[in-house]
């Protein structure tokens, strides 16, 4: 049974889940190119302790960056120490896929409590840039102005969220809860990435309805 762990942020600012999984000798793929790690490994020698972990623990670790050979590098990262290594992603696809892989090798899982947007609704003849589907206001008067550049510079890397220059502009230099300006957003899952990162700063969120 694997267990669960419910987080309310983001895993190093941009991660929605994690599954942490216990494999002894993993630190042996830290630096290695996942191509031929198989290969690799059975040209070790049992001399050593670590040496004879890697060697027992080749088809868990020939498994799991078989895995992750398959998907786009920047779509996952992770994290190694010791026995333990850590697989970070925002797709839920893949995260499914993870929990398949090697459950009893899986220490625990992380995923984000659900933070679902409010029932506001516009009606719209199409989406803007035919891909946005949420108009978010913003709240910049509930952040500390030292934090405001960092965050909007992580907000424009966001994919899937449009905010102009003069709304950042505005976001950054507004200290008073008087002007509501918005950006857009794509999907429920963005809207939670927002939230996760700093849910003071996101207000009221607008989904947008096509009407025929």
């Amino acid at each position: 049974m694997i267990q669960y762990k419910p987080t309310k942020k983001l895993f190093y600012g941009k991660w929605l889940y994690k599954v942490s999984y216990n494999i002894d000798g993993c630190s042996f793929i830290r630096h290695k190119s996942f191509d031929g790690i198989e290969n690799t490994i059975e040209k070790l020698v049992p001399n050593s302790t670590y040496n004879r972990k890697i060697i027992n623990s080749k088809d868990d670790l020939v498994h799991l960056t078989g895995l992750l050979k398959k998907v786009p590098g920047n779509s996952y990262d992770i994290r190694i120490e010791t026995n333990i290594i850590d697989v970070y992603t925002s797709d839920e696809a893949f995260f499914n896929t993870m929990l398949c892989l090697l459950p009893e090798k899986i220490r625990f899982a992380q995923k984000p409590e659900q933070q679902l947007s409010d029932k506001h609704t516009i009606l719209v003849k199409k989406y803007p840039q035919d891909k946005f589907t949420m108009r978010v206001y913003m709240k910049p008067h509930k952040m500390d102005v030292s934090e405001k550049p960092q965050y909007i510079k992580w907000l424009k890397s966001v994919n899937g969220v449009s905010i102009s220059d003069a709304v950042s502009q505005w976001f950054i230099t507004t200290h008073w809860n008087w002007d509501r300006r918005y950006i857009l957003v794509d999907s429920e899952k963005t809207l939670l990435m927002l939230k996760l990162k700093n849910s003071n700063v996101v207000g009221t969120v607008y989904n947008l309805i096509i009407q025929d």
